[in-house]
């Protein structure tokens, strides 16, 4: 659709290597004692001070901060994260990371964290049928995206069979997309039949932070379509067994999602 093809910007794709926890080994329990993790300010502009003919390269050395930062942010799970994302908000501290529901975002006031629990935050693309009360979404999650045990954005993404209608959906993923890139945040992403559009956008956005789809069961083709344009993978109980065999242990979660 033209709007679609409107919202999409036209810079060139730049792949970024991120190494990600080996999650394909799900413990017996729990880790224990496990320090919360803390997500430090964004780059300060002193910290790339440039001239006024050096605009460019104050650009990109923020820009190689944000890489770093958003990397460190997921090395920081490695070895502890067994559940990437969960919506069982009673998950064991320090071990998942946990969605939180669309009534945290309405009134990011609400949001009482656990001591050691980590957390992710999004507008899921069922949830764009009420498009005027989108902008109200946006302004809770950029609040509860100060927090530092807000480590994630998503669920977030794109869904052929239910919710507001594609261009819309679109159009909300963009705008998640340009807060994981201000705030350095990975981004867990739901998709549903809509992989084209998906790979689409990682293609002519110029995206640093790190993307991981849930909950994915496609075969072993998408899979390996995915991994090379940059995506991550995360299983839960279903799944097809090649694609998650083919699938980098470094690169590959687990999650209970609902379960």
């Amino acid at each position: 659709p033209s709007a679609f093809t409107g919202a999409l910007s036209r810079r060139s794709n730049r792949r970024v290597a991120v190494s990600l926890p080996p999650a394909h080994n799900m413990p017996s329990k729990p880790y224990e004692n496990t320090a919360p993790y803390a997500v430090s300010g964004s780059p300060s502009d002193a910290s790339c001070a440039a001239t006024p003919g050096e605009a460019v390269a104050t650009t990109r050395c923020r820009r190689r901060e944000k890489d770093t930062h958003a990397q460190a942010s997921l090395n920081s799970w490695k070895g502890r994260i067994v559940d990437v994302h969960t919506h069982r908000l009673d998950a064991p501290a320090g071990t998942a990371i946990i969605n939180l529901p669309i009534e945290t975002l309405r009134d990011p006031s609400t949001f009482q964290p656990r001591c050691g629990c980590l957390y992710s935050a999004g507008i899921h693309p069922w949830a764009t049928t009420c498009a005027d009360e989108l902008d109200e979404l946006f302004a809770g999650l950029a609040d509860l995206l100060t927090h530092p045990d807000v480590v994630a954005i998503g669920e977030c993404g794109l869904d052929r069979l239910r919710g507001g209608n594609l261009d819309l959906q679109t159009e909300v993923l963009l705008r998640h997309l340009t807060l994981a890139e201000s705030y350095a945040r990975p981004v867990i992403l739901h998709c549903v039949r809509a992989f084209d559009l998906l790979l689409q956008i990682k293609k002519t956005q110029n995206l640093s932070v790190p993307l991981i789809v849930h909950g994915f069961r496609g075969r072993a083709a998408l899979a390996r379509q995915l991994l090379n344009a940059g995506f991550d993978l995360s299983f839960g109980r279903h799944y097809q067994e090649e694609a998650f065999q083919i699938t980098p242990p470094e690169r590959r979660w687990r999650e209970t999602d609902m379960d």
